[in-house]
């Protein structure tokens, strides 16, 4: 169970990092289709990405339909998974929390809010690579992370490698497209081997509506007062 909440943990992060940014005054909603590749099976999910900034409700939820219903969401101090059938819930408790804001795919990614400094840029026809390092790089396992930009700058890659120069996190994005003012990439592929837990996965958008009508589990969302709830630190 910790390596799958593991997994769920940061693919839930990663894209709540990634479109928390969008939600601007306005309702989006998205189909997603999501498939994991963890070394020995595959794994693939359907749903719908909501990105909500409502009075009644702000953030950014992933509803699966299948395999399983669940919901899952990301608030900076915590991701929840929550299995309405069930009335179970997860709430994941990580050790540092992310600031949402840090990251905006569509303009930046704040590396600095990560305590991380610009070693060296390199400039190429199409793209902008840059290379940060850690500010305290003594019992840092991160030896840097690369950021590849194209010359609209946004974001193609942002990889990580520990100090064995072993590339232990990657995420590409790709086909973007432009929603309401905002470059979307609607294929974001990721590698990861932190701790031994290898998998891969790749997320597609697709059917991408402004202000849909929202499922009243969404609409606002809270795990109910007797729904069974397990809390788990990362």
């Amino acid at each position: 169970m910790k390596i799958k909440l593991n997994r769920v943990f940061l693919y839930v992060v990663l894209y709540s990092l990634i479109f928390s940014n969008y939600v601007k005054s306005e309702n989006y909603s998205f189909n997603f289709y999501r498939e994991v590749f963890d070394g020995k099976e595959n794994e693939n999910i359907n749903g719908f990405l909501y990105l909500i900034d409502s009075e009644e409700n702000k953030g950014v939820y992933f509803y699966v339909t299948r395999p399983v219903k669940q919901v899952m969401t990301y608030n900076e101090k915590e991701t929840i998974i929550y299995y309405p059938d069930e009335k179970k819930a997860f709430i994941i408790i990580e050790n540092r929390p992310i600031n949402l804001n840090a990251m905006d795919i569509g303009k930046k990614v704040d590396l600095r809010q990560l305590d991380f400094i610009l070693g060296k840029t390199i400039k190429e026809k199409n793209t902008v690579i840059e290379k940060w390092v850690p500010k305290n790089i003594v019992g840092f396992p991160i030896k840097e992370i690369e950021k590849v930009m194209d010359k609209k700058a946004r974001i193609k890659k942002i990889e990580i490698k520990d100090k064995k120069d072993k590339i232990i996190w990657q995420v590409k994005y790709d086909y973007y497209i432009n929603v309401n003012g905002k470059d979307i990439p609607f294929i974001v592929e990721t590698y990861n081997s932190f701790d031994n837990n290898f998998f891969q996965e790749r997320m597609i958008l697709s059917n991408p509506q402004q202000n849909p009508k929202l499922p009243e589990l969404i609409k606002k969302f809270e795990i109910p007062q007797d729904a069974i709830v397990k809390k788990v630190k990362l």
